[in-house]
């Protein structure tokens, strides 16, 4: 009896192996394959597209769950399933990271592991709303896009008055911001400026005012400042030269370029101000030839100008002006005169510009700057001829009291006036001399 039952149990243990590796094997067969080979396309900013490859004889469908990144998932789906491999996702919020996940339904019911994440970022609007949170590349270079409506060609009717940013980042110096144009003009804002302190503009201002400004009137340059950069300054390129001509209305790119390890950058605000600027102030101005008494101004005349006008603001606070005529079109270049030597001087430029309705406007004065001028060049001379021959004598010196030379009658030498050569080789001219 013992016998019997052990061989009994024996079979049914051995009737269940079979039975497990069987299912195992019928399970393997007809597994439920993922979706591979995503592709992301026609991102706005408020849509995607996606298409992917299916490795199934045959799917029922598939499913999706699309969160924003940093979201916690629920291994859910969210969005309407489709029986074709492609989905376009609408009702998206602008300026936002997202991760899509997909997973195949086959025929026999079965279901796939998730494929994912699949991150894009919607584009931009301009500006952005405040505190975004867009997560950039660590080490690496992370281009945005950002979808503009203003429209205009920039340098005629619509000038970038200035780019506002807020950038959460542990070290400044690693990043190097540009922006691009439709037409692929790049402008660089900042390459690799600044230490010890963190981020661009207050991360914490949840009204986006204290922001790190870039403007081509601003009068500071950024590496003269440190971080956070809250104020106005020059961008590292020209942004008054900048895609001249460009339709504005298009889809322009933020560059973030991050050359280090470690410290990852959070995008939470940007802008770019188009304005249709009625008078620009001058631009490039710099000084060159400086002397004594004068020197020479340098400056690019701007659209609508009529005329440019030089305050100079002398030593006492006092001004003076001079007006020039900027219809040039190249550089323009005058000569200033009548100064003081030796004297601190500044100055400032605005221009007159006429509109098309027929009024005269004044633009924002520019960077005041100063200088000082160099010192009259030193001269004198010194006449002997109208002096009597002198013989000394008893070693008293001869009578010589002129402003450059003369005699003391505490030194042991003393000038001596003769006419033709010195007696004595190699003691004095050869002859006479004035």
């Amino acid at each position: 009896m013992n016998r019997a039952k052990i061989r009994h149990r024996n079979l049914i243990r051995l009737s269940s192996i079979v039975l497990l590796c069987w299912g195992i094997a019928t399970y393997s067969l007809a597994q439920c394959k993922q979706p591979i080979s995503f592709s992301v396309q026609d991102i706005t900013t408020h849509s995607v597209s996606f298409s992917w490859l299916d490795q199934n004889n045959g799917a029922v469908s598939y499913e999706l769950e699309l969160i924003v990144k940093g979201q916690m998932r629920l291994q859910v789906p969210n969005l309407p399933s489709t029986t074709s491999p492609m989905s376009t996702v609408d009702s998206l919020s602008p300026s936002t990271p997202y991760e899509l996940y997909a997973r195949t339904v086959c025929t026999d019911g079965t279901r796939s592991k998730w494929t994912g994440p699949i991150n894009f970022i919607t584009h931009l609007t301009n500006p952005t709303a405040c505190q975004t949170q867009i997560p950039l590349k660590d080490n690496g270079t992370e281009t945005l896009i950002i979808a503009v409506d203003q429209t205009g060609i920039l340098g005629q009717n619509i000038f970038i008055e200035s780019i506002d940013m807020i950038l959460e980042h542990g070290w400044p110096a690693d990043m190097k911001i540009s922006l691009e144009s439709p037409r692929g003009d790049l402008l660089t804002l900042v390459a690799h400026k600044g230490l010890l302190n963190d981020n661009f503009g207050n991360i914490n201002d949840t009204l986006c005012k204290e922001v790190t400004r870039f403007s081509p009137t601003a009068c500071q340059n950024i590496s003269e400042s440190s971080p956070p950069f809250i104020g106005t300054f020059l961008a590292q390129d020209d942004i008054f030269l900048f895609a001249k001509g460009v339709q504005t209305k298009g889809l322009w790119k933020i560059r973030f370029l991050d050359r280090a390890v470690k410290d990852i950058g959070i995008l939470k605000h940007f802008k770019i101000h188009f304005s249709a600027i009625q008078c620009l102030p001058p631009q490039q101005i710099t000084i060159s030839n400086l002397a004594d008494t004068s020197f020479l101004l340098n400056w690019l005349p701007t659209q609508g100008c009529t005329n440019t006008i030089l305050n100079v603001i002398l030593p006492n606070g006092s001004e003076t002006t001079q007006t020039f005529s900027c219809r040039e079109t190249n550089e323009i270049v005058k000569t200033i005169t009548s100064l003081t030597p030796n004297t601190l001087y500044s100055y400032y430029l605005t221009n007159t510009c006429f509109l098309p309705t027929g009024e005269f406007v004044n633009s924002e004065p520019s960077c005041t700057k100063s200088f000082t001028t160099l010192c009259r060049p030193a001269s004198a001379s010194e006449n002997f001829d109208k002096l009597a021959n002198c013989e000394p004598s008893c070693n008293v010196p001869c009578a010589i009291n002129g402003p450059l030379f003369f005699n003391n009658n505490k030194e042991t030498n003393s000038w001596i006036i003769r006419r033709g050569e010195t007696p004595t080789e190699n003691t004095g001219p050869s002859g006479d001399f004035t």
